[in-house]
């Protein structure tokens, strides 16, 4: 109902006006409200002052009273011959002219000797004896306080004659009478509250009895605060309670009351004639709202139709352009629908083409070739799955935009070939199907003019490709399958180095069984297929054995032994390598932390892949172990091959530095291999150099090996490097790498790599060192 534009442009006009006749009279009422309390509020401070102002004037009068009858002289006499009833007629008849309610004669220790009546017991002290106190202090005084339940305001002055023989005093009781004269004064209602041995008494009120009775029953229950405003009788009267006992104990307080409801009368007043003008503002506002959001919304709801039409993808006729911002709305809609036409071609053609190239895509190959071999257009066929190589070497040389210019003049290349169907499946990869079964040579002739080299900017580029090929339906009627398997033989042409690889049978057990490899090498590393294993490294000039290489093994449950070589290579393609290490290294951490609690100084050497190397996180998680365990630089060391530094010298060369700054040993593994070079071998931060067992095997008997054994002992020495021969398999090996000035030897003489208790055990045996 309230979905169309004029619907909500009808209520929006009745919002706004809604919304600033609320805000009015809220902003009003809010000011009435605060006008009626402040209103109130000074009307009570005025009554307070008036209220003062009256008690003070009623005291004075006392204090009058009480001269004229100090200055007669009869009285003086009278008191002076102990004339006790005379006195006390005199007392009654002047308080009967001046209408106080008590009086009383004391002599100077404030024994009452004469009173006016029985409230005072004639012969014992008067009762509060503040007042007997404030009159020496004062000379005389003006008191409020309790006398036997009654409040009075009392006045006590001396008696001269001519020095003070006596004490006079006064009162005036707080009653009715008094709440009236003043509450006729200062336009409020008055009560007197006071305290009698603990118990509060409501003395006077000018409130109605049963509103006077419900104030004292909130005031003995809340305890109001002293001279603040509160609300009183549920809240119809603003009071505010003086404190008057000026004498005695037992406290007294004045009341003032003013009565709110007729300034609340004036407040509803005010809120019915702004309630009156709202519905007449509401009534009037959707009298003009309708008219108005007719003439409004119709262009709208021409163009809301329109755009609907655009929506569903209907051809439709604009409607008329109008003025203003409707025809800018008008000609942007109509050129929605072109930009839209045009989008949805563009669309349909990226869901099935590559935006760099222009060939097909992974999903649009794969829809193509599933209908090949679901029709028989295609009798036979061969699947090229294809890539360039080195290719990250061109983007990091030349940069990604000439890489992409390398890739689009790559795809043209493809698209003049004589194929069926080709397809850029993702980076340098690309998917091409030919009619027929080709063979090997017919493959290379094919795609001998991909590799002819590219101009790209007057830079000569040389591409190298690599395949692999799968026939179908001979090797395949599946897609998934013939996938599968031109991977498998792509894989397999760059593994090898060349530049195609035809499928063969058997192929896919080599790759299940490396995806198996890959999936359980974790539960391996956690459930104790996967162990470590220790080869001893003795030190031929001391004959005995502190340090040892730790070496991974794997005792597949289903495949049996697996070569290192083989699942360490898959961990690196995988990205699992990282994992391994950081296994490798806190299982060799803690097997040599229990050899050394031992008392077996023994070092354990940990070999490390480029990608521990160039992994941050490996190198930060090195370092957080070495913090919690100091001792672990004394408990390991680090070997990295020959090869490994020459792949990425500067990068290498950076870890190691880091590896020695935390304090760990290092060492150059398979040296005399990877053809590593003087200038780059003098910067490496590296305690040990391990000559290649292909140069120590035969080191007795052959004098080539033997000087190439010499030259690199020498060379080490010469560069403070300890030298370890691995591959001792003789003892004579032994003796003639004594000879030679070799430090440490490594290899079957002395041990085979055995388990950490087998090490324990064979640490207890003599080391022979011919």
């Amino acid at each position: 109902m309230f979905a169309s534009f004029r619907s909500r442009l009808i209520i929006m006009i009745l919002l706004i006006l809604t919304l600033t006749q609320v805000l009015t009279a809220v902003y009003t009422l809010s000011a009435m409200s605060h006008r009626i309390q402040d209103e109130g509020q000074q009307r009570l401070r005025v009554g307070n002052r008036v209220f003062d102002n009256a008690i003070r004037s009623n005291g004075e009068q006392l204090l009058k009273a009480m001269r004229i009858l100090t200055a007669d002289f009869a009285f003086k006499q009278t008191v002076m011959m102990g004339e006790r009833e005379t006195t006390e007629s005199v007392l009654r008849n002047h308080a009967g002219r001046i209408g106080a309610d008590l009086v009383f004669l004391m002599d100077l220790n404030g024994k009452v000797t004469a009173a006016s009546d029985d409230q005072l017991q004639v012969g014992k002290p008067f009762p509060i004896n503040d007042v007997i106190e404030h009159a020496r202090d004062k000379g005389q005084t003006i008191d409020v306080l309790v006398v036997n339940g009654k409040v009075y305001e009392v006045v006590v002055v001396p008696l001269q004659a001519p020095q003070r023989i006596a004490w006079v005093g006064m009162g005036f009781p707080l009653n009715n009478l008094l709440a009236d004269q003043i509450s006729g004064i200062a336009n409020v209602d008055i009560s007197f509250i006071g305290y009698d041995e603990g118990k509060q008494l409501l003395m006077a009120s000018t409130l109605p009895y049963d509103v006077a009775q419900r104030v004292e029953q909130e005031i003995d229950t809340q305890r109001p605060p002293i001279n603040q405003i509160f609300p009183a009788a549920n809240g119809r009267y603003a009071s505010i309670m003086l404190p008057l006992a000026t004498a005695g104990n037992e406290p007294v307080f004045a009341l003032l009351h003013l009565d709110g409801q007729p300034l609340q009368a004036e407040y509803d007043q005010l809120r019915d004639k702004l309630l009156l003008v709202f519905v007449l503002t509401v009534l009037v506002g959707i009298g003009v709202a309708w008219p108005v959001s007719r003439s409004v919304s119709r262009p709208v709801q021409e163009l809301a139709q329109y755009a609907e039409a655009i929506g569903r993808g209907d051809t439709a006729l604009a409607p008329a352009e109008g003025k203003g911002e409707m025809a800018m709305l008008n000609r942007t809609l109509q050129q929605m629908q072109e930009n839209i036409r045009s989008r949805e071609q563009q669309l349909t053609f990226q869901s099935s083409h590559d935006d760099l190239t222009g060939l097909l895509n992974r999903t649009a190959m794969v829809r193509e070739l599933g209908g090949l071999l679901q029709q028989t257009v295609i009798s036979s066929g061969t699947l090229l799955q294809l890539c360039i190589r080195d290719f990250k070497q061109i983007n990091n040389v030349l940069g990604y935009h000439n890489g992409d210019r390398v890739l689009q003049c790559f795809a043209e290349r493809l698209n003049s070939l004589p194929l069926h169907t080709v397809a850029r499946i993702g980076g340098d990869e690309f998917l091409l199907i030919s009619e027929g079964e080709l063979n090997e040579e017919q493959i290379c002739q094919l795609l001998e003019p991909l590799s002819q080299s590219l101009d790209i900017d007057g830079t000569r580029i040389s591409l190298r490709t690599a395949a692999g090929a799968v026939y179908f339906p001979a090797q395949g009627t599946n897609v998934n399958v013939l996938g599968r398997r031109s991977d498998i033989a792509l894989n397999l042409a760059k593994h090898d180095n060349l530049p195609l690889f035809i499928y063969h049978q058997g192929l896919d057990e080599s790759h299940r069984r490396e995806l198996q490899l890959i999936q359980d090498l974790r539960p391996a590393l956690e459930n104790g297929d996967i162990f470590l294993v220790y080869q001893p490294k003795v030190s031929l000039a001391a004959g005995n054995c502190q340090h040892a290489e730790a070496l991974i093994r794997w005792q597949h449950a289903e495949l049996g032994f697996v070569p290192p070589d083989e699942f360490i290579r898959l961990a690196e393609h995988s990205g699992n390598i990282s994992m391994v290490s950081r296994w490798v290294v806190r299982t060799a951490l803690a097997q040599a932390g229990v050899w050394w609690q031992r008392g077996i100084r023994m070092r354990v050497a940990v070999n490390l892949s480029i990608h521990d190397l160039s992994e941050p996180t490996f190198m930060r998680e090195l370092a957080d172990t070495l913090r919690e365990h100091p001792e672990a630089a004394q408990y390991l060391s680090f070997e990295v091959t020959e090869s490994m530094v020459m792949s990425d010298a500067e990068q290498v060369i950076k870890a190691l530095q880091q590896l020695r700054d935390m304090g760990f040993s290092l060492a150059i593994d398979d040296f005399g291999t990877g053809h590593s070079s003087l200038a780059y071998l003098k910067r490496l931060p590296v305690d040990e150099l391990k000559i290649d067992k292909a140069f120590v095997q035969n080191v007795n008997n052959d004098a080539k090996d033997a000087m190439i054994v010499s030259a690199a002992i020498q060379l080490g020495h010469a560069m403070n490097m300890k030298i370890t021969a691995e591959g001792v398999e003789t003892a004579e090996g032994v003796t003639a790498l004594k000879q030679l000035g070799c430090d440490v030897v490594q290899g079957y003489y002395f041990s085979r790599p055995i388990r950490a208790a087998d090490f324990e055990q064979w640490l207890e045996k003599p080391i022979q060192v011919a």
